[in-house]
């Protein structure tokens, strides 16, 4: 094994640090009969995400034995699309000027997935939830450079994020920081059987406030997935089609104070009703342990051949973007806004039919 890069993040409380990590194998060897163990040595530098010029140098060792074989037989590439939400903090004063990034059309976040040679590339955009003249525009998602992006399975996937001006402001532009930029998918279960989720992260500078920036976990996530053709939806309109999904959720909670909470126990259940003349197109709940968030849909033109939206019942301002999975729209997915007043949730959702 060869040319392996090692990225990620973490938090070291003693010394109240956020960090992102960069290195490399220096050796990398598979043993046993049938390759089911590895070895690997690394090396690489620990990053102080708010100020990238102190480093630290670090060495490891790592070994591995497989515990089941994935089959895994698709080939070819593949376009994916999908929704997220992105929750940046100021690094001096995570509880205040919070920045929350999301999509409404998921034609801003897509990805080229080359099945054959495991890579991944693609672009991502969107505005801010609460102070919509900051946005992210065209966000790099890794490439075709196999040091970028790496896919082994539609649930198994990574890729280094880029862009060098990515960050809009009232007052300029700018790119990320060199470090703690990168997307991969979630080791948890996932919300559907049609897509895929999982978390993100950047690190910036804001232009004009010149504000340490950083959207990481809990609060960025992601879903997307290969999307039912628009001919097919538009078939099913026709036909006066109807359909309830469920499936799992994922978000967070924001209260008054800017304490953020991440939302357990996240489930999807929500009816689509196809029908032009329907009267409530979208209707249902996104239910976590901490609140039910009812959805309703009731405006002309909720469900089209795109996909679909909706309110939530309750909230100042509250929005659910979603979109039709799988060659028949077996399944749905999305993200979701909600300003409860004391309360801001946000998140994504998806579901089988």
């Amino acid at each position: 094994m060869a040319n392996v890069t090692i990225i990620g993040s973490g938090f070291d409380p003693l010394i109240d640090r956020v960090s992102a990590f960069k290195g490399s194998s220096t050796f990398g060897h598979f043993y046993g009969s049938g390759q089911e163990a590895l070895g690997l040595t690394m090396s690489g530098i620990n990053v102080d995400v708010q100020d990238q010029s102190v480093q630290e140098p670090w060495t490891g060792i790592g070994a591995a034995v497989f515990e089941e074989t994935i089959p895994y037989s698709d080939t070819g590439t593949v376009s994916y699309s999908g929704f997220f939400i992105g929750l940046a903090e100021d690094m001096a004063g995570p509880d205040i000027n919070k920045r929350l990034f999301a999509n409404q059309d998921p034609n801003d976040f897509t990805m080229t997935v080359n099945r054959d040679d495991g890579t991944v590339s693609g672009f991502l955009s969107g505005t801010d939830a609460h102070h919509p003249g900051n946005e992210i525009n065209a966000l790099q998602i890794g490439g075709s450079d196999k040091t970028s992006s790496a896919f082994i399975t539609d649930k198994d996937m990574i890729a280094v994020l880029t862009g060098a001006n990515a960050i809009t402001t009232p007052t300029g532009t700018a790119g990320l920081k060199e470090y703690g930029n990168f997307m991969i998918s979630a080791r948890e279960e996932m919300l559907s059987a049609h897509t895929s989720w999982g978390y993100w992260e950047l690190a910036y500078k804001e232009p004009g406030t010149e504000r340490d920036y950083h959207l990481h976990i809990p609060g960025a996530m992601w879903m997307t997935g290969e999307r039912t053709p628009e001919s097919v939806v538009a078939g099913l309109i026709s036909t006066n089609f109807s359909g309830t999904y469920t499936g799992g959720a994922r978000g967070i909670g924001i209260d008054d104070k800017g304490t953020v909470e991440e939302l357990v126990n996240g489930k999807t259940n929500l009816s689509i009703d196809f029908a032009p003349q329907s009267t409530m197109p979208v209707s249902g709940t996104l239910t976590f342990d901490q609140v039910t968030l009812n959805v309703m849909g009731t405006a002309s033109g909720a469900v089209t051949d795109q996909g679909f939206n909706a309110t939530i019942d309750g909230s100042v301002e509250g929005r659910v973007n979603g979109a039709f999975y799988g060659p028949s729209a077996e399944g749905i997915g999305g993200n979701f806004n909600a300003d409860m007043g004391d309360m801001k949730y946000h998140g994504i959702f998806a579901g089988d039919r």
